[in-house]
Protein backbone atom coordinates (compact mmCIF):
# COMPACT_ATOMS: atom_id res chain seq x y z
CA UNK A 1 0.00 0.00 0.00
CA UNK A 2 1.19 3.54 -1.08
CA UNK A 3 2.04 6.05 2.03
CA UNK A 4 -0.58 8.24 0.82
CA UNK A 5 -3.30 5.27 1.28
CA UNK A 6 -1.45 3.96 4.41
CA UNK A 7 -0.84 7.11 6.06
CA UNK A 8 -4.18 8.89 4.79
CA UNK A 9 -4.16 12.99 4.22
CA UNK A 10 -3.59 15.37 6.98
CA UNK A 11 -5.66 17.95 7.93
CA UNK A 12 -4.36 20.65 5.54
CA UNK A 13 -4.81 19.03 3.01
CA UNK A 14 -8.27 17.84 4.36
CA UNK A 15 -9.02 21.91 4.22
CA UNK A 16 -8.10 22.12 0.60
CA UNK A 17 -10.04 19.39 -0.68
CA UNK A 18 -13.12 20.26 1.08
CA UNK A 19 -13.09 24.34 0.30
CA UNK A 20 -15.15 23.60 -3.13
CA UNK A 21 -17.28 21.42 -0.81
CA UNK A 22 -18.28 24.16 1.64
CA UNK A 23 -18.01 26.71 -1.20
CA UNK A 24 -20.50 25.13 -3.22
CA UNK A 25 -23.54 26.90 -4.02
CA UNK A 26 -26.11 24.30 -5.32
CA UNK A 27 -26.88 20.55 -4.07
CA UNK A 28 -25.70 19.15 -7.37
CA UNK A 29 -22.28 21.37 -6.95
CA UNK A 30 -22.09 19.19 -3.75
CA UNK A 31 -22.57 16.18 -4.67
CA UNK A 32 -19.93 16.52 -7.58
CA UNK A 33 -17.23 18.19 -5.62
CA UNK A 34 -17.49 15.69 -2.90
CA UNK A 35 -16.81 12.92 -5.32
CA UNK A 36 -13.95 14.62 -6.58
CA UNK A 37 -12.46 15.17 -3.57
CA UNK A 38 -12.69 11.69 -2.21
CA UNK A 39 -11.14 10.95 -5.00
CA UNK A 40 -8.27 13.07 -4.36
CA UNK A 41 -8.06 12.31 -1.11
CA UNK A 42 -8.32 8.20 -1.01
CA UNK A 43 -6.31 7.49 -4.52
CA UNK A 44 -9.61 6.47 -5.56
CA UNK A 45 -10.31 5.74 -9.84
CA UNK A 46 -13.92 6.28 -9.11
CA UNK A 47 -17.08 7.33 -6.83
CA UNK A 48 -20.74 7.26 -6.18
CA UNK A 49 -23.53 9.55 -4.20
CA UNK A 50 -26.69 7.16 -3.24
CA UNK A 51 -29.34 8.45 -1.66
CA UNK A 52 -32.22 6.19 0.45
CA UNK A 53 -35.47 5.93 -1.20
CA UNK A 54 -38.19 4.31 0.45
CA UNK A 55 -36.50 0.56 0.34
CA UNK A 56 -34.19 1.48 -2.35
CA UNK A 57 -30.95 3.22 -2.97
CA UNK A 58 -31.07 5.70 -6.09
CA UNK A 59 -27.56 6.70 -7.53
CA UNK A 60 -27.38 10.95 -7.28
CA UNK A 61 -24.12 11.29 -9.04
CA UNK A 62 -21.17 9.60 -9.80
CA UNK A 63 -17.71 10.08 -11.25
CA UNK A 64 -15.12 7.70 -13.20
CA UNK A 65 -16.96 5.84 -14.60
CA UNK A 66 -17.25 5.09 -18.71
CA UNK A 67 -19.48 2.00 -19.38
CA UNK A 68 -22.98 3.24 -20.43
CA UNK A 69 -24.79 0.66 -17.92
CA UNK A 70 -23.88 2.71 -14.82
CA UNK A 71 -26.72 5.04 -15.14
CA UNK A 72 -28.79 1.65 -16.24
CA UNK A 73 -27.69 0.82 -12.41
CA UNK A 74 -28.83 4.00 -10.86
CA UNK A 75 -31.25 1.73 -8.29
CA UNK A 76 -30.53 -1.04 -6.20
CA UNK A 77 -32.78 -2.56 -3.80
CA UNK A 78 -31.46 -1.09 0.25
CA UNK A 79 -31.62 -4.95 1.51
CA UNK A 80 -28.41 -5.46 -1.56
CA UNK A 81 -25.23 -5.14 -2.01
CA UNK A 82 -22.36 -3.48 0.63
CA UNK A 83 -25.00 -0.62 1.47
CA UNK A 84 -27.58 -3.18 3.05
CA UNK A 85 -24.31 -4.12 5.40
CA UNK A 86 -24.17 -0.72 5.93
CA UNK A 87 -27.24 0.14 6.43
CA UNK A 88 -27.68 -2.68 9.10
CA UNK A 89 -24.62 -1.79 10.90
CA UNK A 90 -24.32 1.66 10.33
CA UNK A 91 -20.73 1.43 9.83
CA UNK A 92 -18.05 1.63 6.99
CA UNK A 93 -17.38 -1.47 5.07
CA UNK A 94 -14.41 -2.50 2.39
CA UNK A 95 -14.04 -5.23 -0.10
CA UNK A 96 -10.92 -5.83 -1.59
CA UNK A 97 -12.25 -8.20 -4.77
CA UNK A 98 -16.07 -6.53 -5.45
CA UNK A 99 -16.13 -8.88 -8.16
CA UNK A 100 -16.23 -11.99 -5.76
CA UNK A 101 -18.02 -10.44 -2.75
CA UNK A 102 -20.74 -12.65 -2.13
CA UNK A 103 -22.43 -9.38 -0.65
CA UNK A 104 -22.28 -7.97 -4.46
CA UNK A 105 -24.84 -6.74 -6.49
CA UNK A 106 -24.58 -8.90 -9.76
CA UNK A 107 -24.97 -6.45 -12.17
CA UNK A 108 -22.26 -4.10 -10.43
CA UNK A 109 -19.95 -6.99 -10.28
CA UNK A 110 -20.29 -7.63 -14.40
CA UNK A 111 -20.29 -3.42 -14.99
CA UNK A 112 -17.24 -3.57 -12.69
CA UNK A 113 -15.41 -6.49 -14.56
CA UNK A 114 -15.53 -4.06 -17.62
CA UNK A 115 -14.37 -0.99 -15.87
CA UNK A 116 -11.56 -2.84 -14.55
CA UNK A 117 -12.27 -2.26 -11.15
CA UNK A 118 -11.87 -4.69 -8.21
CA UNK A 119 -11.67 -2.81 -4.40
CA UNK A 120 -14.71 -0.70 -3.14
CA UNK A 121 -15.27 1.06 -0.08
CA UNK A 122 -18.59 3.06 1.42
CA UNK A 123 -19.55 5.14 4.36
CA UNK A 124 -22.68 5.82 5.57
CA UNK A 125 -24.44 9.57 5.82
CA UNK A 126 -26.32 9.71 8.40
CA UNK A 127 -29.18 12.33 9.59
CA UNK A 128 -31.65 12.49 12.83
CA UNK A 129 -33.70 9.60 10.99
CA UNK A 130 -30.93 7.09 10.63
CA UNK A 131 -28.80 6.23 7.21
CA UNK A 132 -30.12 7.98 4.46
CA UNK A 133 -27.75 7.65 1.67
CA UNK A 134 -23.97 5.96 1.12
CA UNK A 135 -20.89 7.58 -0.34
CA UNK A 136 -18.52 4.59 -2.38
CA UNK A 137 -15.18 5.22 -3.86
CA UNK A 138 -13.62 2.40 -5.99
CA UNK A 139 -10.40 1.47 -7.20
CA UNK A 140 -9.04 -0.17 -10.05
CA UNK A 141 -5.94 -1.98 -8.55
CA UNK A 142 -6.53 -4.40 -5.43
CA UNK A 143 -6.48 -2.74 -2.38
CA UNK A 144 -8.12 -2.45 1.04
CA UNK A 145 -9.00 0.86 1.89
CA UNK A 146 -7.81 0.65 5.72
CA UNK A 147 -10.12 1.93 8.99
CA UNK A 148 -8.52 5.65 8.59
CA UNK A 149 -9.62 6.29 5.23
CA UNK A 150 -12.93 4.80 5.76
CA UNK A 151 -13.27 7.20 8.40
CA UNK A 152 -11.97 9.89 6.79
CA UNK A 153 -14.89 8.99 3.83
CA UNK A 154 -17.13 8.71 6.68
CA UNK A 155 -16.61 12.37 8.09
CA UNK A 156 -16.48 13.84 4.58
CA UNK A 157 -20.23 12.22 3.94
CA UNK A 158 -21.76 13.86 6.86
CA UNK A 159 -20.09 17.34 6.15
CA UNK A 160 -21.11 16.80 2.73
CA UNK A 161 -24.77 15.95 3.33
CA UNK A 162 -25.51 18.37 5.84
CA UNK A 163 -24.10 21.09 3.52
CA UNK A 164 -26.63 19.96 0.79
CA UNK A 165 -29.10 19.65 2.81
CA UNK A 166 -28.65 23.10 4.24
CA UNK A 167 -28.30 24.08 0.31
CA UNK A 168 -31.42 22.06 -0.59
CA UNK A 169 -33.48 23.80 1.97
CA UNK A 170 -32.77 27.55 0.78
CA UNK A 171 -33.35 26.22 -2.52
CA UNK A 172 -36.80 25.03 -1.89
CA UNK A 173 -37.35 28.44 0.61
CA UNK A 174 -36.73 30.15 -3.04
CA UNK A 175 -39.21 27.62 -4.46
CA UNK A 176 -41.67 28.70 -2.16
CA UNK A 177 -41.10 32.75 -2.06
CA UNK A 178 -41.33 32.30 -5.63
CA UNK A 179 -44.60 30.59 -5.24
CA UNK A 180 -45.99 33.33 -3.04
CA UNK A 181 -44.44 35.89 -5.47
CA UNK A 182 -47.52 34.98 -7.84
CA UNK A 183 -50.02 35.13 -5.42
CA UNK A 184 -49.19 38.19 -4.07
CA UNK A 185 -49.85 41.42 -5.39
CA UNK A 186 -46.36 42.53 -4.37
CA UNK A 187 -45.27 39.52 -5.90
CA UNK A 188 -42.72 41.47 -8.10
CA UNK A 189 -41.23 43.90 -5.47
CA UNK A 190 -40.62 40.46 -3.16
CA UNK A 191 -38.77 38.48 -5.88
CA UNK A 192 -36.46 41.78 -6.71
CA UNK A 193 -36.07 41.93 -3.03
CA UNK A 194 -35.20 38.18 -2.48
CA UNK A 195 -32.86 38.32 -5.87
CA UNK A 196 -31.10 41.57 -4.36
CA UNK A 197 -30.73 39.93 -0.61
CA UNK A 198 -29.78 36.33 -2.02
CA UNK A 199 -26.88 37.83 -4.53
CA UNK A 200 -25.95 39.98 -1.82
CA UNK A 201 -25.23 37.19 0.32
CA UNK A 202 -23.61 34.57 -2.73
CA UNK A 203 -21.14 37.40 -3.18
CA UNK A 204 -20.11 37.73 0.60
CA UNK A 205 -21.04 40.63 0.46
CA UNK A 206 -22.56 42.67 4.35
CA UNK A 207 -25.90 42.07 5.61
CA UNK A 208 -26.47 44.96 5.73
CA UNK A 209 -26.10 46.19 2.16
CA UNK A 210 -28.53 43.13 0.98
CA UNK A 211 -30.90 44.40 3.28
CA UNK A 212 -30.35 48.13 1.81
CA UNK A 213 -30.93 47.41 -1.47
CA UNK A 214 -33.75 45.06 -0.68
CA UNK A 215 -35.46 47.71 1.49
CA UNK A 216 -35.70 49.97 -1.72
CA UNK A 217 -37.09 47.30 -3.63
CA UNK A 218 -40.09 46.78 -1.10
CA UNK A 219 -40.26 50.40 0.30
CA UNK A 220 -39.74 49.86 3.58
CA UNK A 221 -36.37 49.99 6.08
CA UNK A 222 -35.03 46.21 6.56
CA UNK A 223 -32.63 46.32 9.64
CA UNK A 224 -31.28 43.08 12.22
CA UNK A 225 -31.23 43.80 15.62
CA UNK A 226 -30.59 40.84 18.34
CA UNK A 227 -27.27 39.40 16.53
CA UNK A 228 -23.88 40.12 19.48
CA UNK A 229 -21.70 42.52 18.60
CA UNK A 230 -18.29 42.27 18.61
CA UNK A 231 -17.76 43.08 22.49
CA UNK A 232 -20.71 41.48 23.66
CA UNK A 233 -21.22 37.53 24.00
CA UNK A 234 -25.20 37.90 23.60
CA UNK A 235 -27.71 39.62 21.75
CA UNK A 236 -30.94 42.59 22.72
CA UNK A 237 -33.68 39.87 24.08
CA UNK A 238 -36.60 39.91 21.37
CA UNK A 239 -39.84 38.47 21.67
CA UNK A 240 -39.58 35.26 20.52
CA UNK A 241 -42.96 34.45 17.78
CA UNK A 242 -42.63 34.28 14.09
CA UNK A 243 -43.70 37.63 13.15
CA UNK A 244 -45.25 40.39 15.24
CA UNK A 245 -45.63 43.85 15.93
CA UNK A 246 -43.39 45.73 18.06
CA UNK A 247 -43.10 49.27 18.82
CA UNK A 248 -41.72 50.92 15.12
CA UNK A 249 -43.02 48.19 12.64
CA UNK A 250 -42.66 44.19 12.26
CA UNK A 251 -40.51 41.56 13.22
CA UNK A 252 -40.00 38.23 12.37
CA UNK A 253 -37.35 35.62 13.99
CA UNK A 254 -34.40 34.44 12.19
CA UNK A 255 -34.27 30.41 12.46
CA UNK A 256 -30.88 29.49 13.56
CA UNK A 257 -30.06 32.70 15.25
CA UNK A 258 -31.72 32.52 18.73
CA UNK A 259 -32.29 35.75 19.32
CA UNK A 260 -31.94 37.46 15.84
CA UNK A 261 -35.17 39.30 14.21
CA UNK A 262 -35.05 40.95 11.12
CA UNK A 263 -36.74 44.20 11.54
CA UNK A 264 -39.50 45.85 8.70
CA UNK A 265 -40.47 49.51 9.55
CA UNK A 266 -43.01 50.11 7.52
CA UNK A 267 -46.31 48.17 5.47
CA UNK A 268 -44.68 44.45 5.06
CA UNK A 269 -46.93 41.69 4.71
CA UNK A 270 -46.25 39.43 7.81
CA UNK A 271 -45.71 36.21 5.89
CA UNK A 272 -43.32 38.09 3.29
CA UNK A 273 -41.18 39.39 6.04
CA UNK A 274 -40.98 35.93 7.58
CA UNK A 275 -40.15 33.95 4.55
CA UNK A 276 -37.22 36.93 4.27
CA UNK A 277 -35.84 35.81 7.52
CA UNK A 278 -36.19 32.37 6.69
CA UNK A 279 -33.71 32.97 3.85
CA UNK A 280 -31.33 34.84 6.02
CA UNK A 281 -31.13 32.16 8.86
CA UNK A 282 -30.39 30.05 5.90
CA UNK A 283 -27.41 31.85 4.72
CA UNK A 284 -26.13 31.63 8.65
CA UNK A 285 -26.48 28.52 8.79
CA UNK A 286 -24.10 28.15 5.99
CA UNK A 287 -21.57 30.02 6.93
CA UNK A 288 -21.47 28.61 10.08
CA UNK A 289 -20.98 25.78 8.94
CA UNK A 290 -17.99 26.66 6.69
CA UNK A 291 -16.65 28.41 10.03
CA UNK A 292 -16.92 25.80 11.98
CA UNK A 293 -15.43 23.39 9.61
CA UNK A 294 -12.64 25.55 9.45
CA UNK A 295 -12.42 26.12 13.17
CA UNK A 296 -12.19 22.22 13.51
CA UNK A 297 -9.79 21.92 11.14
CA UNK A 298 -7.73 24.62 11.97
CA UNK A 299 -7.65 23.46 15.66
CA UNK A 300 -6.54 19.73 14.16
CA UNK A 301 -3.78 21.57 12.77
CA UNK A 302 -2.01 23.53 15.49
CA UNK A 303 -2.96 20.50 17.96
CA UNK A 304 -0.25 18.38 15.30
CA UNK A 305 2.06 21.51 15.66
CA UNK A 306 2.42 21.21 19.60
CA UNK A 307 1.83 17.00 19.85
CA UNK A 308 3.20 15.65 16.82
CA UNK A 309 6.56 13.65 15.92
CA UNK A 310 9.04 15.25 13.63
CA UNK A 311 8.47 14.15 10.65
CA UNK A 312 4.47 15.01 11.00
CA UNK A 313 5.55 18.93 11.92
CA UNK A 314 8.10 19.08 8.80
CA UNK A 315 4.74 17.68 6.33
CA UNK A 316 2.55 19.95 7.99
CA UNK A 317 4.63 23.12 8.28
CA UNK A 318 5.23 22.80 4.82
CA UNK A 319 1.37 23.97 4.04
CA UNK A 320 0.41 25.44 6.49
CA UNK A 321 -0.20 28.48 3.86
CA UNK A 322 -3.58 26.84 3.27
CA UNK A 323 -4.61 27.71 6.29
CA UNK A 324 -3.24 31.33 5.84
CA UNK A 325 -0.44 30.89 7.82
CA UNK A 326 3.30 32.06 6.91
CA UNK A 327 5.50 29.62 8.04
CA UNK A 328 8.25 31.88 8.28
CA UNK A 329 6.99 34.47 10.53
CA UNK A 330 7.44 34.02 13.93
CA UNK A 331 5.32 33.37 16.36
CA UNK A 332 4.71 33.64 20.43
CA UNK A 333 2.68 30.89 22.07
CA UNK A 334 0.85 32.28 24.52
CA UNK A 335 -1.12 30.32 27.36
CA UNK A 336 -4.43 31.64 28.71
CA UNK A 337 -6.33 30.27 31.30
CA UNK A 338 -8.38 30.10 34.45
CA UNK A 339 -9.19 27.96 37.64
CA UNK A 340 -12.03 26.31 35.44
CA UNK A 341 -11.64 25.05 31.86
CA UNK A 342 -11.90 27.50 29.01
CA UNK A 343 -15.78 27.16 27.76
CA UNK A 344 -16.90 27.83 24.52
CA UNK A 345 -18.41 31.53 25.00
CA UNK A 346 -15.36 32.42 26.69
CA UNK A 347 -13.28 30.95 23.61
CA UNK A 348 -15.02 32.80 21.24
CA UNK A 349 -14.42 35.72 22.77
CA UNK A 350 -10.41 35.19 23.03
CA UNK A 351 -10.80 34.65 19.50
CA UNK A 352 -12.43 38.14 18.44
CA UNK A 353 -10.16 39.70 21.02
CA UNK A 354 -7.43 38.47 19.43
CA UNK A 355 -8.04 38.69 15.76
CA UNK A 356 -9.24 42.54 16.42
CA UNK A 357 -5.38 42.87 17.43
CA UNK A 358 -3.22 40.42 15.13
CA UNK A 359 -4.09 37.43 12.02
CA UNK A 360 -3.00 34.52 14.73
CA UNK A 361 -4.28 31.49 15.10
CA UNK A 362 -5.68 29.99 18.35
CA UNK A 363 -7.07 26.37 19.80
CA UNK A 364 -8.02 24.74 23.54
CA UNK A 365 -5.18 22.47 24.67
CA UNK A 366 -5.72 20.82 28.60
CA UNK A 367 -8.32 22.73 29.59
CA UNK A 368 -6.15 26.26 28.84
CA UNK A 369 -6.71 28.11 25.37
CA UNK A 370 -3.50 28.66 23.25
CA UNK A 371 -2.84 31.27 20.97
CA UNK A 372 -0.27 31.70 18.15
CA UNK A 373 0.22 35.26 18.32
CA UNK A 374 2.89 36.59 15.28
CA UNK A 375 5.95 38.50 16.27
CA UNK A 376 7.44 39.16 12.73
CA UNK A 377 9.45 42.27 14.39
CA UNK A 378 11.30 42.68 18.07
CA UNK A 379 8.69 45.48 18.51
CA UNK A 380 5.97 43.51 17.76
CA UNK A 381 7.44 40.79 20.48
CA UNK A 382 8.29 44.33 23.08
CA UNK A 383 4.42 44.78 22.56
CA UNK A 384 2.76 41.62 22.90
CA UNK A 385 2.73 41.52 27.01
CA UNK A 386 0.57 44.64 27.03
CA UNK A 387 -1.49 43.27 23.84
CA UNK A 388 -2.22 40.42 26.05
CA UNK A 389 -2.91 42.28 29.39
CA UNK A 390 -5.23 44.14 27.23
CA UNK A 391 -7.47 41.21 26.33
CA UNK A 392 -7.10 39.93 30.10
CA UNK A 393 -8.82 43.49 31.13
CA UNK A 394 -11.77 43.07 28.46
CA UNK A 395 -12.42 39.58 29.08
CA UNK A 396 -13.33 40.54 33.06
CA UNK A 397 -14.86 39.44 35.33
CA UNK A 398 -13.41 36.43 34.23
CA UNK A 399 -9.96 35.90 36.82
CA UNK A 400 -7.70 34.91 33.42
CA UNK A 401 -4.22 34.21 33.76
CA UNK A 402 -1.30 34.09 30.90
CA UNK A 403 1.89 32.82 30.43
CA UNK A 404 4.01 34.02 27.37
CA UNK A 405 6.31 31.67 25.80
CA UNK A 406 9.21 31.32 23.66
CA UNK A 407 9.11 32.70 19.91
CA UNK A 408 9.20 29.86 17.61
CA UNK A 409 10.99 30.03 14.49
CA UNK A 410 10.59 26.64 13.19
CA UNK A 411 8.13 23.50 13.52
CA UNK A 412 9.92 21.82 16.25
CA UNK A 413 9.95 24.87 18.66
CA UNK A 414 6.12 24.68 19.07
CA UNK A 415 6.06 22.00 21.14
CA UNK A 416 8.75 23.08 23.39
CA UNK A 417 7.18 26.81 24.12
CA UNK A 418 3.82 25.45 24.62
CA UNK A 419 5.01 23.20 28.22
CA UNK A 420 6.88 26.62 29.13
CA UNK A 421 3.96 29.03 28.17
CA UNK A 422 1.42 26.71 30.52
CA UNK A 423 4.30 26.29 33.24
CA UNK A 424 4.46 30.20 33.18
CA UNK A 425 1.05 30.28 33.25
CA UNK A 426 0.89 28.31 36.39
CA UNK A 427 3.71 30.75 38.03
CA UNK A 428 1.20 33.50 37.83
CA UNK A 429 -1.14 31.42 39.07
CA UNK A 430 0.96 31.17 42.22
CA UNK A 431 2.54 34.48 42.15
CA UNK A 432 2.21 36.30 45.60
CA UNK A 433 1.94 39.71 43.93
CA UNK A 434 -1.07 38.61 42.39
CA UNK A 435 0.38 39.13 38.99
CA UNK A 436 -1.52 37.65 36.08
CA UNK A 437 1.01 37.16 33.51
CA UNK A 438 4.57 35.75 33.24
CA UNK A 439 6.95 35.30 30.52
CA UNK A 440 8.96 32.18 30.43
CA UNK A 441 12.00 34.24 29.29
CA UNK A 442 11.81 35.90 32.88
CA UNK A 443 11.86 32.06 35.12
CA UNK A 444 15.58 32.35 34.15
CA UNK A 445 16.84 28.29 34.89
CA UNK A 446 13.50 27.81 36.53
CA UNK A 447 12.00 27.36 32.90
CA UNK A 448 13.70 23.78 33.34
CA UNK A 449 10.75 22.75 35.26
CA UNK A 450 8.57 23.26 32.36
CA UNK A 451 9.74 19.76 31.19
CA UNK A 452 10.15 17.60 34.19
CA UNK A 453 6.80 17.78 35.59
CA UNK A 454 5.95 21.01 35.38
CA UNK A 455 4.30 23.37 38.61
CA UNK A 456 3.08 20.19 40.39
CA UNK A 457 7.05 18.77 40.53
CA UNK A 458 8.41 21.72 41.53
CA UNK A 459 6.15 22.29 44.33
CA UNK A 460 6.21 18.88 46.13
CA UNK A 461 10.71 19.83 45.71
CA UNK A 462 9.96 22.80 47.92
CA UNK A 463 7.60 21.24 50.71
CA UNK A 464 9.75 18.07 50.37
CA UNK A 465 12.99 20.13 51.67
CA UNK A 466 11.33 22.62 53.75
CA UNK A 467 8.21 21.25 54.44
CA UNK A 468 8.77 20.85 58.45
CA UNK A 469 9.82 24.47 58.78
CA UNK A 470 6.63 25.79 57.21
CA UNK A 471 4.70 23.64 59.37
CA UNK A 472 6.54 24.84 62.60
CA UNK A 473 5.90 28.30 61.48
CA UNK A 474 2.52 28.34 60.41
CA UNK A 475 1.58 26.42 63.82
CA UNK A 476 3.82 28.15 66.37
CA UNK A 477 4.24 31.62 64.50
CA UNK A 478 8.13 30.99 64.92
CA UNK A 479 10.68 32.64 62.14
CA UNK A 480 12.69 29.52 61.68
CA UNK A 481 12.40 30.03 57.54
CA UNK A 482 13.60 33.34 56.95
CA UNK A 483 16.48 32.33 59.70
CA UNK A 484 17.69 30.04 57.32
CA UNK A 485 17.59 31.92 54.69
CA UNK A 486 19.30 34.70 56.04
CA UNK A 487 21.78 32.26 57.33
CA UNK A 488 22.56 30.95 54.20
CA UNK A 489 22.92 34.15 52.02
CA UNK A 490 25.45 34.88 54.62
CA UNK A 491 27.10 32.11 54.14
CA UNK A 492 26.79 30.87 57.52
CA UNK A 493 28.65 33.41 59.53
CA UNK A 494 26.80 33.92 62.71
CA UNK A 495 27.90 37.69 63.74
CA UNK A 496 26.49 38.47 60.76
CA UNK A 497 23.56 36.83 60.42
CA UNK A 498 22.67 37.69 64.07
CA UNK A 499 23.10 41.45 63.24
CA UNK A 500 20.63 41.35 60.52
CA UNK A 501 17.82 39.37 62.18
CA UNK A 502 18.66 41.46 65.31
CA UNK A 503 19.38 38.33 67.36
CA UNK A 504 21.26 37.50 70.41
CA UNK A 505 23.77 35.06 69.11
CA UNK A 506 23.38 32.11 71.14
CA UNK A 507 19.93 32.73 70.17
CA UNK A 508 20.83 32.80 66.71
CA UNK A 509 22.84 29.57 66.93
CA UNK A 510 20.50 27.79 69.11
CA UNK A 511 17.36 28.19 66.06
CA UNK A 512 20.27 26.88 63.76
CA UNK A 513 21.03 24.02 65.15
CA UNK A 514 16.76 23.19 65.55
CA UNK A 515 16.57 23.88 61.70
CA UNK A 516 19.05 21.61 61.06
CA UNK A 517 17.41 18.90 63.63
CA UNK A 518 13.69 19.64 61.82
CA UNK A 519 15.41 19.28 58.53
CA UNK A 520 17.60 15.89 59.39
CA UNK A 521 20.54 18.35 57.13
CA UNK A 522 24.09 18.85 57.81
CA UNK A 523 24.70 22.76 56.90
CA UNK A 524 28.00 22.64 56.72
CA UNK A 525 27.73 19.93 53.82
CA UNK A 526 27.89 21.84 50.36
CA UNK A 527 25.55 20.01 48.62
CA UNK A 528 22.88 19.61 51.05
CA UNK A 529 23.22 23.27 51.35
CA UNK A 530 22.96 23.64 47.75
CA UNK A 531 19.68 21.84 47.56
CA UNK A 532 18.02 23.92 50.54
CA UNK A 533 19.09 27.48 48.98
CA UNK A 534 17.37 26.27 45.78
CA UNK A 535 14.26 25.28 47.71
CA UNK A 536 14.04 28.99 49.08
CA UNK A 537 14.45 30.62 46.18
CA UNK A 538 11.62 28.45 43.92
CA UNK A 539 9.05 29.12 47.05
CA UNK A 540 8.28 31.96 45.85
CA UNK A 541 7.84 31.03 41.78
CA UNK A 542 5.84 27.96 43.18
CA UNK A 543 4.05 30.18 45.59
CA UNK A 544 4.40 27.98 48.77
CA UNK A 545 3.12 29.44 51.72
CA UNK A 546 3.25 28.62 55.33
CA UNK A 547 -0.10 27.46 55.27
CA UNK A 548 0.82 25.77 51.92
CA UNK A 549 3.58 23.74 53.69
CA UNK A 550 1.02 23.28 56.63
CA UNK A 551 -1.49 21.78 54.23
CA UNK A 552 1.09 19.71 52.93
CA UNK A 553 2.96 18.44 55.59
CA UNK A 554 -0.24 17.50 57.28
CA UNK A 555 -1.04 15.30 59.95
CA UNK A 556 3.58 14.68 60.33
CA UNK A 557 4.42 15.48 63.80
CA UNK A 558 7.34 17.41 64.14
CA UNK A 559 7.66 17.83 68.06
CA UNK A 560 9.46 14.76 67.83
CA UNK A 561 12.00 16.00 66.16
CA UNK A 562 12.77 19.12 68.58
Amino acid sequence: MTERSSAGVGQVGLVAALRDVVAARTAADVESATLAAVRLLLGADAAFWMDRVGDEFCMTALSGLVQPESHALSIVPAGTGLAAEILATDAAVSSVDYAADPRAVPAFAVMFRRENITSAGGAPMRSPEGVVGVLFVFARRRRLFSADELQLLESIAGIARALRAQLRERDDLSERLEQERARAETGDRLLRATDALTGAMLRGQPLAAGLEVASDELGVRLHVEGLPSPGSPTGHHLPSDDATEISGGLQARIPGADLARLIAEGELPDRQLAMLAQLIGVDFRRQRAEVETELALTDQFVHSLFTGDMQELERLWSRTSLLGMNPAVPRAVISLGRAQPIDRMLLDRIRREMRSRTLGHSTTYAGDVLLLWPVPTAEDEAKLPDQVKSILAVCRPERLTAGIGPVCRKADDYPIAVQEAMFARQVAVQSITGKAIAASSELGMYRLFAHVGGMGALRSAVLETLGPLLEVDARDGSDLLNTLHTFLEHDRRIAETARALHLHVNTLRYRVERIARLLKADLDDPEQRFFILLALRLRGIAGVTEHAGQQAIGSQDVRNIQ
